[in-house]
Parts: C-alpha cells; structure tokens; sequence
C-alpha cells in the first residue's frame, strides 16, 4: 500500500530561487494578503511551495484556488486539461519540493480565498489568502501599492 505523505510545509510567496553553491531553497516574500483597487483583480505571478516527505512511489499533485464563503473554485493548477503534477519519490525518508509557478490569477471578489493542495485525489493541505480592497491597507502600505 502506498504512503500517506505529510505536508512539512505549504506556503504562497512572490518568487522561490535555488541557491546553486549549496542548493539550498529560498523564498522570497511569503504573504497572506492581497490588496487589491477593485475586483475582479489578476495578480500577475505567485509561487506556491510544499514541501512532502514520507512518500514512495508515484503521487498526483494539484491545487485548488477556492473563494471561501462561497466554497467555488476559481482555478486549478494545473488545469484540469493539462492533468496532475506527477511526483516520484524513491526514500520515504526524503524531502520532496513542489514548487507552482502561477500566473495570472484572476480573483473576483474580495475576501478569504484558498489554496488547497491535493495528493493522489485527496485534500493534504491548504493556505489561506485575503484579497483586500487598498482602502483597508496599513497607511504606511499605501503610497507604496498606489
């Protein structure tokens, strides 16, 4: 029977980079809001990064962008015709990075939306977002996001 893996980490970032001297990973701006002058608004590039262990074997990976109080998804990344991310992973002791390179996503209202990751068809973990109007941006925020 194949593995469960665990989620050790699933976070929404502006930019994710490979350190060539030491491979590490950086991230670069890990947010959980977006503001936004009117919906519906595109952001033009996000990354979403999970990091997996405990996996053997080949695992299907997508994600789900879900606007909460009205549980509708408005995207999936991949898309549904493009199919699931195929991940392989050899030693359950090893960890796995995913990185989803999105762009373009439109959101159409405001408020708590959702970043749902799927492994093999089930929902593993998720990241909420706040798409908010610029008006109830931090007064310092403002001159900068204008």
């Amino acid at each position: 029977m194949k593995r469960l893996p665990i989620v050790s980490a699933f976070l929404v970032c502006d930019s994710v980079s490979r350190d060539a001297s030491t491979g590490k990973t950086i991230l670069f701006g890990i947010f959980t809001i977006i503001f936004a002058r009117q919906v519906p608004t595109t952001h033009p590039s996000l990354f979403l990064y999970a990091s997996l262990t405990e996996m053997s074997g080949e695992y299907e990976l997508w994600v789900d962008v879900v606007h909460v109080p009205s549980n509708t998804r408005i995207a999936r990344f991949p898309s549904v015709e493009q199919g699931a991310l195929k991940v392989t992973a050899n030693n359950p002791l090893d960890y796995v990075e995913v990185v989803f390179d999105i762009r373009g996503l439109t959101f159409k209202e405001f408020g708590e939306h959702e970043f749902r990751l799927f492994i093999d068809g089930r929902p593993m973990a998720f990241r909420r977002i706040w798409v908010r109007s610029i008006e109830d941006a931090p007064s310092e925020l403002r001159g900068v996001l204008s």
